[in-house]
């Protein structure tokens, strides 16, 4: 699976956390600032992309997710091991 292709279903699910489906999501946009997600919203995220990918997301594996490019990385990084 490509970065691309991770980027646009993360794009999908973020949208979709945050109910605004016409959304402009940038790889390099943070998802506090300039995405205006809360906490409540990242778990929600982090969930959905658990579900999604059939992956394990620890807690400081979250906390290091600032950035959409961010979790595009660490789900690479997490199917490209398995």
């Amino acid at each position: 699976m490509d970065k691309d292709t991770v980027f646009v279903k993360v794009s999908d699910l973020i949208r979709s956390v945050l109910l605004q489906k016409k959304l402009k999501i940038e790889p390099d946009n943070s998802l506090s600032d300039d995405l205006g997600m809360d906490s409540l919203g990242a778990v929600e995220l982090i969930n959905a992309v658990e579900d999604e990918y059939h992956i394990s997301v620890t807690e400081e594996e979250m906390q290091a997710i600032k950035t959409v490019n961010d979790a595009v990385d660490l789900i690479l990084a997490k199917i490209n091991h398995n």
